[in-house]
């Protein structure tokens, strides 16, 4: 875990005053860190697949399907409960590390 200067301290800021990190910030770095450091986790697909929630609707054998468009975008496709429709977002290149 990360723990005492990162999180239990202060920080001086360059105007002065002093900056920490709110516990949101703290479990969002800890979540990433263990996606990253246990789970060697490289690429959004795994994590999709292992965490992601199953619909009560659309696709009848899985949760959502990642594929390539004409270009070469790689999307992500996915049935939505709450809005009774499928939704497609662009995924970054599965070399491509993103955290947030």
């Amino acid at each position: 875990m990360i723990g005492g200067f990162f999180f239990e301290e202060d920080h001086l800021m360059p105007d002065g005053g002093f900056w920490r990190y709110w516990w949101a910030q703290r479990e969002a770095i800890e979540t990433l860190v263990y996606l990253v450091e246990v789970k060697q986790a490289a690429d959004f697909k795994p994590l999709a697949e292992e965490f992601g929630e199953k619909p009560k609707f659309g696709l009848l054998t899985m949760d959502f399907n990642i594929h390539a468009d004409m270009t070469g975008q790689r999307m992500l496709t996915r049935w939505v409960p709450e809005k009774e429709q499928d939704a497609t977002v662009e995924l970054p290149a599965e070399s491509l590390t993103r955290y947030a």
